[in-house]
């Protein structure tokens, strides 16, 4: 026991030692992430923002009290968060957890699995499809010539993958056993991200299934749907708003250069979005046949390519005078007119997505001055260690036997003077870098971020 102690605590001290001698590397490349990031994303939001203001000059104004008020009191109204009553994925979550308590308490269901239920195992089905469809999103935007750190990450994406589909595939043939002669039959070499997965709306036709995996997948799929077209709406918004700001007032090639950057992102969501409802909508109309669904499709309709469109964007060839509105943008229920519940659409989606923007420039804001302040507590710590040990070496009085002793301490001493001396070198410019570019703050004349000076975004 005693060296098994004593090998645990070498691997600790070894482990700990690595992680101080790295601060300086570590922190220096987290600096260089940090200011690169809050550039990106406070310009990304100032110019959402500037966008807004010029069509909405008291909505940003009104957004920013909101919100400002909502961090200060979280009892308040999240400014996040949509008022409205929708269907959602953790509500349906819920409300079949209520059900399986109450069937499980009547001897009507039964587990095979100690912890995951049938209505746990069709959700976590359902997220698994959507790493794999995220997964083939970031494969496929990579470009001809990925880098080495691009892929390395795609690999790790389709390890992580792997793994929770081996995981999860164990606990489905408990409860659906005849899947395992359908995976034998399409077995192969392909990546993690394409496997079928043999969810209950796949397998509909080769193997006998209880209803209630069916009602379990129809259930999530169609809240999933819900939440899906709440996503489009909110992108086509953003991107509309996008255009109308470029083609006003956007002007010069690194201004033209960064809002082309920040609509192609956009667009790159919204054929997300409209691909994801798609592949939701196929299951559900596969579903709909054996649990005999009706009238769902009025507020789910198939979404066209023309379909795919902004709030004032009329069918390809239509004048102004002809032109429809996308029945994406046709509220689905409530005693509102058609044009209110729209305009409450519209205004809603803007300030999701501002708040959201918002607290990305936020978050990289706050970032780099934490690193400022964790790379001032290194060096304060790396000098605390130097004086600590030179300050033992001189209690030693000097004598041959304490030679050995002293002589340690100064050599600890030195060692971290010199990890000092080595950060001080490769920090020597991060507080200018820092105190550049967008949403940098103030430095005050001791040297700090004055807060009065440096207001929030």
């Amino acid at each position: 026991p005693g060296s098994r102690r004593d090998t645990l605590d070498n691997h600790f001290g070894d482990y700990n030692w690595r992680k101080v001698i790295g601060l300086g590397p570590m922190l220096l490349r987290k600096v260089k992430e940090a200011g690169a990031e809050r550039g990106e994303h406070v310009a990304d939001f100032l110019e959402l923002s500037a966008s807004v203001a010029r069509d909405y000059p008291q909505q940003v104004a009104q957004w920013t009290a909101d919100v400002q008020a909502w961090e200060q009191d979280r009892t308040r109204a999240n400014p996040f968060a949509s008022p409205t009553d929708k269907i959602s994925e953790n509500a349906v979550r819920l409300e079949l957890a209520r059900e399986e308590e109450q069937a499980l308490a009547l001897g009507q269901l039964t587990f095979f699995h100690d912890e995951i239920s049938p209505s746990m195992l069709i959700t976590q089905g359902i997220e698994i499809e959507d790493q794999q469809r995220n997964l083939e999103e970031v494969i496929k935007n990579l470009g001809k010539h990925p880098t080495d750190l691009q892929q390395a990450k795609i690999q790790e994406g389709r390890n992580r993958l792997r793994r929770r589909i081996e995981a999860w595939r164990e606990i489905q043939q408990l409860y659906l056993p005849g899947v395992i002669t359908l995976r034998t039959r399409s077995a192969g070499s392909s990546p993690p991200e394409v496997w079928h997965l043999h969810l209950p709306s796949e397998i509909l036709t080769d193997i006998t299934l209880e209803p209630c995996f069916l009602d379990f997948e129809w259930r999530l799929h169609r809240a999933q749907a819900f939440v899906v077209l709440d996503s489009l709406r909110c992108h086509l918004l953003i991107r509309s708003q996008m255009f109308k700001s470029k083609f006003r007032h956007v002007h010069g090639q690194g201004s033209l250069t960064r809002s082309h950057k920040l609509i192609e992102s956009i667009q790159t969501k919204v054929t997300y979005d409209a691909t994801k409802y798609r592949e939701v909508h196929a299951k559900l109309e596969r579903l709909a046949i054996p649990l005999k669904k009706q009238g769902w499709m009025k507020e789910l309709p198939v979404l066209a390519e023309a379909d795919v469109r902004g709030l004032n964007v009329g069918d390809e060839g239509t004048t102004e005078g002809r032109r429809t509105i996308s029945w994406i943008w046709k509220a689905p229920t409530g005693q509102a007119s058609e044009a209110t519940a729209i305009i409450q659409i519209q205004n809603l989606a803007l300030r999701i997505e501002w708040c959201k923007a918002r607290a990305r420039a936020h978050r990289w804001q706050e970032e780099c001055l934490l690193l400022q302040e964790e790379m001032r507590r290194t060096l304060a710590f790396f000098q605390f260690e130097v004086d600590s040990w030179m300050q033992v070496g001189l209690d030693l009085a000097p004598s041959e036997s304490n030679e050995g002793l002293r002589a340690y301490a100064f050599r600890q001493a030195n060692s971290r003077a010199g990890l000092f001396s080595r950060c001080e070198k490769i920090w020597n410019n991060c507080a200018q870098y820092l105190a550049l570019g967008e949403g940098a703050p103030i430095i005050s004349k001791s040297g700090g971020v004055d807060r009065e000076l440096w207001s929030p975004l």
